[in-house]
């Protein structure tokens, strides 16, 4: 079975992503890919990530995952997040 995000293997994102990054990666590209239907409050909620983190942890984390998918536009593109993405 593949692991993955496009050409990207778990083990290269893990190469990328610290842990907690990873984690939240998923909700970030929910919460970038449509802000007013998915703010951070809403995705906590959504994802369970309420149960182990906050808004401000989460706006932490976003911007490390933004500053390094911003070196990767082929994992943005991936993630079908927008050029001009992230709030955080």
């Amino acid at each position: 079975a593949y692991a993955g995000i496009g050409d990207y293997d778990v083990w290269q994102l893990r190469e990328i992503f610290e842990p907690r990054e990873l984690m939240v990666l998923g909700a970030c590209a929910l919460h970038w890919r449509n802000p007013e239907e998915w703010p951070w409050g809403e995705v906590l909620s959504h994802t369970g990530l309420y149960q182990v983190m906050n808004e401000d942890m989460l706006g932490k984390t976003a911007a490390k995952v933004r500053s390094k998918l911003k070196q990767r536009p082929d994992l943005r593109a991936r993630l079908e997040i927008g050029p001009d993405f992230g709030d955080w």
